[in-house]
C-alpha cells in the first residue's frame, strides 16, 4: 500500500531514517510516533512524544545488517557484522539467509508505483558547497537494467523519464534539475545515482537538456565544471569508507587489547590515568554506601538467559547503575566505582543489603572517562540528585570524591 492511500493523521513509524530532508512530504500530514533507527538523531520535530522501545528484534536487526552491508559485499563490512549476524540468524529463525537477502533486496528495489521524481529522490541528502546546495540520491535495484525503461512515470515528466532511460543505457545527461550519473553494477546489484542542484547546469529553450557546444566559439556554462567534482567526490567517499572501516577495526582491537590486559595498580599510575581508559586496575579500600548515586535509566541484555527466554518475554531489563564512593586504603581520597546494574525494584539500598559490603577489600575494574553527550540523553541535575549520564567531574564534585571512575568487574 502506498502512502497516498493512507488517511491524514495516521500513526507512522520511521525506520532507518529520522531527518526532515529524508521524509516524504505526505508524512507532514501523519503522526510520527515511533523511530527505529541506528543513526544519530537529526532535526526531526513531531507533535507527539516519540516512543522508544529497546527490545531484542532479531529479525529486524538481521535485515538491517544485511541491508547496510549489502549481504557482506560492502567494503565497510566488519568481522563484528559477520559474527553478530551468525548469532542472530537462529533467533530470527531464517532457514536460508541468501534466499532471504535476495528477496529483501528485490522488495527494497521494487520501484513500481513510484513516480520518476520519487525514484530519483530515493535516499536523498542535501549538501552545501560554495553557497550552492545540491543533493545526492542513491537507488538500488536487483532487476535487469533493460527493465528499468518500463518504470511508469507521469506524462509531464517525459523528459526526466527519457533522461533516466539514457542513464540506464550508460549515458550521461543533464536536465534543469538533475544530473544523471552513469550507473554501475556491483555483485549483481545495480546502483544508480543522481545529483539534484539548486540551479540549472545549462539553459535550453527547447528543453532538449543536453550539454553540447553549438560551435567551437560557444563557451561552456561554468556550472558544467561540477562534472569534474562528481568523480573526485565519489573517489573521496570511497576512500573515506575504506579508512573508516580500518579505523573501526583498529578501535575494536585496541579495546580488546586494553580490556584483556593484566590489572595494574591504580595508585602507581595516578599521573597517567587519563591515558589508561579501559585498562583494568586494582585498588584496595572500603565502600561508603551512604553516598551512593544512581545513573538511570539503563538497560541490560541478559545474554546468558537466551535459551531460557521465550519469544514473548523480552530479554531486556530496565534499571540503573549504582555508583558508590570508594575510600582508598591508607589514602585520604575517594574514587567513584560503578558497582553494576540493578533493576528498578532494587534501586532502594534497603532492598539489597546483601550486596552492601562494609569490610575493606580489593576490587578490579576498568578505568572510564566522561560519556559523550548526544541528542537522546538529557543533562544531569546534580542539585536534584538526578543522573542520566556518566560525567566524572560533575559526579566527583557533587559527592566530594576524586575525579576517578572505574567500572567494577571483580
Amino acid at each position: 500500500m502506498l502512502l497516498d492511500d493512507v488517511p491524514d493523521g495516521t500513526e507512522v513509524a520511521l525506520v532507518d531514517h529520522n531527518e526532515n530532508q529524508q521524509l516524504m512530504k505526505i508524512l507532514n500530514k501523519m503522526r510520527i510516533t515511533h523511530v527505529i533507527d541506528h543513526h544519530k538523531f537529526g532535526d526531526l520535530k513531531t507533535s507527539d512524544p516519540i516512543y522508544l522501545r529497546f527490545e531484542p528484534m532479531a529479525f529486524l536487526l538481521t535485515s538491517a545488517i544485511l541491508s547496510d552491508t549489502l549481504r557482506f559485499r560492502s567494503p565497510a563490512t566488519t568481522t563484528d557484522d559477520r559474527n553478530i549476524l551468525e548469532y542472530l540468524i537462529p533467533l530470527a529463525k531464517i532457514d536460508n539467509i541468501t534466499s532471504y537477502a535476495n528477496s529483501m533486496f528485490e522488495v527494497k528495489s521494487d520501484l513500481k508505483g513510484f513516480s520518476t521524481r520519487q525514484i530519483h529522490l530515493l535516499d536523498y541528502k542535501q549538501y552545501t558547497f560554495n553557497n550552492r546546495t545540491w543533493g545526492i540520491g542513491t537507488g538500488e535495484t536487483c532487476i535487469k537494467e533493460k527493465n528499468l525503461t518500463l518504470i511508469p512515470g507521469d506524462m509531464e515528466e517525459k523528459v526526466v523519464r527519457q533522461a533516466f532511460t539514457a542513464n540506464v543505457n550508460n549515458h550521461m545527461m543533464i536536465s534543469r534539475q538533475f544530473l544523471f550519473v552513469r550507473p554501475y553494477i556491483s555483485n549483481q546489484l545495480s546502483v544508480f545515482r543522481n545529483v539534484h542542484i539548486s540551479k540549472p547546469l545549462c539553459q535550453s529553450k527547447n528543453r532538449a537538456f543536453t550539454l553540447a557546444k553549438r560551435n567551437k566559439r560557444d563557451k561552456v556554462d561554468s556550472g558544467a565544471f561540477i562534472l569534474l567534482i562528481i568523480p573526485v567526490s565519489a573517489f573521496a567517499l570511497g576512500c573515506w569508507q575504506v579508512s573508516r572501516r580500518t579505523w573501526k577495526i583498529n578501535l575494536i582491537e585496541k579495546l580488546k587489547s586494553r580490556t584483556q590486559a593484566e590489572p595494574i595498580s591504580l595508585l602507581e599510575n595516578l599521573d597517567i590515568l587519563p591515558d589508561l581508559e579501559y585498562y583494568p586496575v586494582h585498588v584496595r579500600g572500603t565502600f561508603d554506601h551512604s553516598r551512593e548515586i544512581l545513573i538511570q535509566p539503563r538497560s541490560r541484555l541478559d545474554f546468558a538467559d537466551f535459551e531460557k527466554q521465550s519469544a514473548a518475554r523480552p530479554l531486556v531489563t530496565t534499571g540503573a547503575h549504582v555508583i558508590t564512593p570508594f575510600r582508598v586504603a591508607n589514602r585520604n581520597f575517594d574514587i567513584l566505582v560503578n558497582r553494576g546494574f540493578v533493576p528498578f525494584e532494587l534501586r532502594d539500598p534497603s532492598t539489597r543489603r546483601a550486596g552492601q559490603i562494609e569490610d575493606e577489600h580489593e576490587i578490579i575494574g576498568l578505568l572510564r572517562s566522561t560519556d559523550t553527550l548526544n541528542a537522546v540523553w538529557s543533562k544531569n541535575e546534580p542539585e536534584n540528585n538526578v543522573w542520566r549520564t556518566r560525567d566524572v567531574a560533575e559526579m566527583a564534585a557533587a559527592i566530594k570524591t576524586a575525579p576517578i571512575f572505574i567500572d567494577e568487574i571483580k
